[in-house]
């Protein structure tokens, strides 16, 4: 195993600590953990590029830990009314679109490329900052227009990134499975 990719699966061992925080309401823990996998986020693939790491199974880890935390924040503060559902749902319904797609293509036998595209990632960093921000501020109110303008921005990019996604995927499919395939 890489060590970048140790350092993508830090993310995913942060989520925990960040949810029980902030369910437990210590924000500033939950702030903590999350900067440091933001990150981390940023570590992984810098990493993995200097150092000649990059792999199949890194995109791999760096999409699903991208998805388990920002998924699991998204869905947390949406049940605690911290941010609007009319902006958590769709989020949520596009990455669970996703991974049923993924994992439909995987029952088949079929690979779908798995790598991040610029539209995903600059909408996760967004979603990131914005989860930041509603830690750092209290709630989407509190941010005011702000928030509105970077969460329809964020659905945006996420439609972007999930039609990017899609549109290739009966071209790209294989009948080799290969890491790229969720198990």
């Amino acid at each position: 195993m890489t060590t970048a990719t140790k350092i993508t699966l830090m993310r995913i061992a942060l989520t925990p600590v960040i949810l029980g925080a902030l369910v437990m309401g210590h924000s500033r823990l939950a702030t903590a953990a999350l900067l440091v996998a933001a990150t981390s986020d940023l570590l992984d693939g810098a990493w993995a590029r200097a150092k000649g790491q990059v792999t199949d199974a890194g995109a791999l880890w760096d999409c699903v830990a991208d998805k388990i935390l920002l998924m699991s924040c998204t869905a947390l503060l949406a049940s605690l009314a911290l941010i609007p559902l009319w902006f958590a749902v769709p989020l949520l319904s596009r990455d669970a679109a996703l991974v049923l797609l993924w994992k439909t293509a995987s029952h088949h036998g079929k690979a779908l490329p798995m790598r991040p595209n610029l539209a995903g990632k600059s909408a996760a960093t967004i979603l990131m900052l914005y989860v930041l921000a509603i830690l750092t501020y209290g709630n989407h109110a509190s941010l005011g227009a702000i928030a509105d303008y970077a969460t329809v921005l964020m659905l945006t990019l996420s439609t972007y990134s999930f039609i990017q996604y899609i549109l290739p995927m009966p071209w790209q499919a294989t009948d080799t499975p290969t890491t790229e395939v969720i198990p």
